[in-house]
């Protein structure tokens, strides 16, 4: 039994360790519905990359509001893996046009270096990338 429980603890330790702190925020108005993550972690200037990363793309969905034919634009996200040093999210980013039938639907994929805050490149840029040794 206590062979277990030191078990359990010692699972629940190290996937602490491994998490990215994050809560969500959520921005929203009459046209306007966005939720995404805010970092905090040990290295400050790593999460503020981050966060200055995503209010990028809030505030471009800010911006495409201003098309005359833009009704509504909204997205929301989720933490889909991580591990010690990296944090791999999806965006589900929706938007409404004046007179459409329905909403246009995407979703794309961030992977972020815990430990610099910078973007991990996406494999079309990965042509030119080379790891560092």
């Amino acid at each position: 039994m206590k062979k277990t429980l030191l078990t359990l603890f010692l699972a629940m330790a190290v996937a602490a360790g491994a998490s990215a702190a994050q809560q969500t925020e959520v921005d929203k108005g009459d046209r306007f519905d966005y939720k995404y993550p805010v970092f905090t972690q040990k290295n400050p200037q790593a999460a503020q990359r981050m966060n200055r990363d995503i209010q990028k793309m809030v505030s471009k969905s800010r911006k495409d509001l201003r098309q005359p034919d833009m009704r509504a634009v909204g997205s929301n996200y989720e933490v889909i893996y991580e591990n010690d040093q990296f944090i791999c999210l999806t965006f589900n980013t929706w938007y409404y046009y004046d007179k459409a039938a329905h909403g246009m639907y995407y979703t794309h994929g961030i992977v972020y270096d815990k430990d610099t805050g910078k973007r991990v490149p996406s494999p079309a840029s990965l042509k030119s990338w080379t790891p560092s040794s």
